[in-house]
C-alpha cells in the first residue's frame, strides 16, 4: 500500500471574490495536511505496527487531534504562530513579475482589476496584466525623476505620473503615448502623492517643496532628521483629467505643509490625507454634506 505525503497546501483569495470558506472546512484541510506530514509509524507494507501483546492500540486507529489556533499550516505562515483562519486572504497560487531591475517604489492596480502599473527607482514604469497569463503591456521610460503614479478612473486606460520637477503626465496605456503634461507648481516641484476620485475625472495632487536641512518632508526623503524638524511647505490641489485644469486648492491650516499620502473613500465623498506635520486631515465633499451646487471639499476633522 503506497502513501502520499502532502507537503504544503496553499489557498489564497479574497473573501468577496470567491465567497467565505467556513473555518470548519479550513480546519479539516489543515488537519489533513498535518496528518500526512506526520512521521510514518508503519512498516514497508503500510500496515500498522502490531501492539506488543498482539493487537493494535486505539490510538493507531483514531485521527490525529485537530490543530489549535497556534499551529501553523503552510510555508507562507511559518514562524508566525498564527493559523490564519480569519485572515481576509487565502493563498491559491503565487507568481512573480521580474521585469524590473531595481527597487520598486509604487504599485497600482487599475479600477477594472486587470492591469498593474509598477514604478522603480530608475524611473521605469511597467504596465502588465496577470490574467490569464502574466504579460507586459507597456514600458515607460522617464528622463525626469518620478515620485508617484495613479490610475485614472475615467477613462481607466490613463495613467497619471507625478514627477520631481513639478509636472503630472497623462499617459495612454493603450496608445502607448503621452497625452498631456500638467505644470503643477514651480515652487513645489515634488509630486508626492496622487489619488483619483472613484466617482469622476478629478484627482488630488500633493506638491511639496524641496526639503532642506532641519525640515521633514516625504517619508522617502534622505535628509537626516533633526529633533522636532520644521515641516516642508506644500500644496494639496484638485485637478480634472478631462479639462486638464485645476479645480481648487485645499486649505492646510495652520500653514502650507507637505502631504505625503492621500486616499479617497469608495464613492469619492471623503478624502483622507497624512501630512509631514504628523496630522491626518479628513475632507468631505460639500455637495454630499452640505448640498452645494459646486464641487468643493471642506475640512471635517484633524487627528
Amino acid at each position: 500500500m503506497s502513501h502520499i505525503k502532502i507537503r504544503h497546501l496553499y489557498i489564497w483569495g479574497m473573501k468577496g471574490s470567491m465567497g467565505w470558506i467556513p473555518g470548519s472546512i479550513i480546519r479539516k484541510l489543515n488537519q489533513a495536511c498535518l496528518f500526512f506530514q506526520m512521521p510514518e509509524k508503519r512498516g514497508e507494507s503500510g500496515d500498522p505496527e502490531p501492539h506488543p501483546e498482539g493487537g493494535t492500540t486505539s490510538s493507531d486507529l483514531t485521527d490525529p487531534p485537530p490543530p489549535s489556533q497556534t499551529q501553523v499550516s503552510g510555508e507562507g505562515q511559518k514562524g508566525t504562530g498564527v493559523l490564519g483562519v480569519e485572515q481576509p486572504f487565502i493563498k491559491l497560487s503565487q507568481e512573480e513579475y521580474g521585469e524590473h531591475h531595481s527597487s520598486i517604489m509604487h504599485c497600482r492596480v487599475d479600477c477594472s482589476g486587470r492591469r498593474v502599473a509598477s514604478l522603480d527607482v530608475d524611473g521605469v514604469i511597467k504596465v502588465w496584466s496577470f490574467n490569464p497569463i502574466m504579460q507586459t503591456k507597456a514600458t515607460i521610460m522617464s528622463k525626469s525623476p518620478l515620485l508617484s503614479l495613479e490610475w485614472a478612473t475615467k477613462p481607466d486606460r490613463l495613467l497619471l505620473l507625478g514627477s520631481g520637477v513639478g509636472t503630472v503626465r497623462l499617459y495612454d496605456t493603450d496608445a502607448k503615448k503621452n497625452l498631456y503634461e500638467m505644470a503643477i507648481d514651480d515652487t513645489h516641484p515634488r509630486i508626492l502623492s496622487l489619488a483619483c476620485s472613484p466617482s469622476g475625472t478629478s484627482f488630488v495632487c500633493s506638491a511639496a517643496a524641496h526639503a532642506g536641512p532641519g525640515r521633514s518632508g516625504s517619508v522617502t526623503e534622505t535628509v537626516p532628521r533633526l529633533p522636532n524638524p520644521l515641516p516642508v511647505s506644500g500644496q494639496l490641489l484638485l485637478w480634472d483629467t478631462k479639462t486638464v485644469k485645476q479645480q481648487l486648492q485645499f486649505s492646510l491650516e495652520p500653514g502650507p505643509v507637505a502631504v505625503n499620502c492621500t486616499a479617497f473613500n469608495h464613492n469619492g465623498n471623503l478624502l483622507v490625507t497624512g501630512a509631514a506635520d504628523g496630522v491626518i486631515r479628513l475632507f468631505g465633499n460639500s455637495i454630499y454634506f452640505y448640498s452645494h451646487s459646486f464641487v468643493d471639499f471642506v475640512r471635517l476633522m484633524e487627528i
